[in-house]
């Protein structure tokens, strides 16, 4: 049973740099395998996906430090090069920290972003328009349960703290088991009157 406890403790020490490390060793794998995605050999398009993809997926080491900025970023390399991964994580930290106006505007960004990335096709902009909110909603539905479950156990865990006190007070006074409207205080939770 230590060794568990001894295990928890570490995992709960550096669980967010670790999934720091994996959200970017992910956005990076499937940069990559977009980039390679190309027909003969890398073109230019190829080479510039692969850069600005490596740029979105590095970013995401700051995502909660600064999810405005971070998503902001991949919000634009989902603009230029169609990268929507960096772009996906990114709404969703943001989500998970912020449920607001900012989170709002950057998830009506990266809806257009996404749209207007498939321009060039005729007839890929309509599934683009109509997928659109389902691929961005997801990523932002998930990241504001995650965010509103945080907060509630948050809430929890601070209702439970402030009702210890109140609960060993009670639990001390001298005959308040026995006597229901005994006229005895705790002085640490109500101090008597002095008159």
């Amino acid at each position: 049973m230590r060794r568990l406890r001894r295990w928890y403790a570490w995992w709960a020490r550096h669980a967010p740099r670790l999934r720091d490390i994996l959200y970017v060793g992910f956005s990076l794998l499937t940069i990559v395998l977009q980039a390679a995605s190309g027909g003969n050999g890398w073109s230019v398009k190829d080479w510039y996906v692969l850069g600005a993809g490596i740029v979105a997926s590095v970013v995401l080491f700051w995502r909660r430090r600064f999810p405005v900025t971070v998503t902001a970023v991949t919000v634009l390399a989902m603009l230029t090069g169609g990268i929507f991964v960096p772009m996906g994580l990114a709404l969703l930290t943001l989500a998970i920290r912020r449920r607001d106006l900012a989170l709002a505007i950057l998830g009506l960004a990266g809806y257009a972003a996404y749209v207007l990335n498939s321009w060039g096709n005729v007839n890929q902009i309509w599934v683009a328009v109509f997928t659109g909110p389902f691929l961005v909603g997801t990523w932002i539905a998930i990241g504001a349960y995650v965010g509103a479950r945080r907060d509630l156990m948050a809430s929890l865990r601070d209702r439970a703290e402030r009702a210890r006190p109140s609960a060993s007070c009670a639990a001390s006074r001298p005959g308040s088991a026995s006597v229901p409207g005994s006229p005895r205080r705790c002085t640490t939770c109500s101090p008597t009157r002095s008159r």
